[in-house]
């Protein structure tokens, strides 16, 4: 069984609490609300984003990750790292008989053009700490996500420690999960040297981003 640990996409600003939770409800209650026409409920959602940034405080911007199209930098990390390659990508697509058509249509535009939508995204590789960010992730999670399977199938730990990995945590619970497991490595042999590494970057990911208010949510 897979296990990745989801780290929050925000948190609240200090003293902004109660809005944050308030605007997170009306987010969540939008797909159940029947009265809505798909346009409605897509501007009611731009619209409660928008409101939830004023609220809230990103994990990208705890590590001080830039933004495409908004900062010099991600913007130039952008044209070189992602678009030039993909329309190379996409000349060479326009040579085939099965053409990625998705592809094609999205990045054989003009660097403008797709800026344009990829606009606001964070560059974790610039990002001015790195030490929020997961040295172990899953396929299909993002740079800031933990491979929770880690833990969850340490050998050298107890059945307890283990299987509260499969538990959501609150940034509270993470910083007691992190003393925890820090403690539960104490006198560890060689044998288990492997599971140690992991084991110390979980520590690490659970008190950097417990201690700055984030918790995370376990996905299996």
């Amino acid at each position: 069984m897979g296990l990745d640990w989801m780290l929050h996409g925000s948190r609240p600003k200090a003293g902004r609490e109660t809005q944050f939770h308030r605007i997170n409800e009306k987010l969540a209650a939008l797909d159940a609300d029947a009265s809505l026409t798909d346009e409605q409920r897509t501007t009611l959602r731009r619209d409660l984003e928008l409101a939830l940034e004023q609220v809230a405080v990103s994990p990208y911007e705890i590590i001080g990750a830039p933004r495409v199209g908004i900062d010099e930098s991600a913007t130039a990390w952008f044209r070189t790292q992602v678009f030039e390659p993909m329309q190379k990508r996409a000349a060479v697509e326009r040579q085939r008989s099965d053409l990625n058509e998705a592809l094609i249509a999205f990045w054989g535009r003009p660097f403008e053009a797709v800026l344009a939508d990829e606009k606001g995204k964070y560059v974790v590789e610039l990002a001015k700490d790195q030490a929020g960010v997961a040295t172990i992730t899953g396929m299909l999670t993002g740079a800031l996500d933990f491979r929770g399977k880690a833990v969850g199938q340490a050998e050298c730990l107890d059945d307890e420690l283990k299987n509260e990995a499969f538990d959501d945590h609150d940034a509270e619970a993470c910083v007691d999960y992190a003393d925890r497991l820090e403690a539960a490595l104490v006198g560890v042999g060689d044998q288990h040297l492997h599971e140690v590494i992991d084991l110390r970057a979980a520590v690490k990911w659970l008190r950097y981003w417990g201690s700055r208010g984030f918790g995370y949510s376990a996905w299996y």
